[in-house]
């Protein structure tokens, strides 16, 4: 498994989150209860996406809360996860080419 954090921002919205990659390419326990579980064993993997302020997400990126925001974010990182960093800006609007530049991080103010 491989895991990060990520900062999801869409218009007015900060979201905290938690992405977990099921990688099986970890050690062999991981792999037999990822197989278990019946995530896919080749890419694109499953991403448990889910928001550090209250703990809901899912594997799901349609049965996410937070409406478009979260659903994007989800779909999005599917497809990019090896591109980023741990702490990346996730910026929805961005993404989904509604603005021109990314958003920064809240924590630069």
């Amino acid at each position: 498994m491989k895991i990060k954090t990520i900062e999801i921002r869409d218009r007015a919205t900060f979201i905290p989150a938690l992405a977990v990659r099921m990688d099986p390419m970890g050690p062999e326990k991981d792999f037999y209860l990822i197989h278990s579980a019946g995530h896919p064993m080749t890419p694109p993997y499953s991403i448990l996406l889910v928001r550090l302020t209250d703990g809901t997400g899912s594997f799901d990126p349609f049965a996410q809360t937070s409406g478009r925001t979260m659903r994007d974010a989800h779909i999005w990182l599917t497809e990019h996860f090896d591109e980023i960093e741990s702490g990346y800006v996730l910026d929805v609007e961005f993404i989904n080419d509604e603005t021109k530049q990314p958003k920064q991080s809240q924590r630069m103010g």
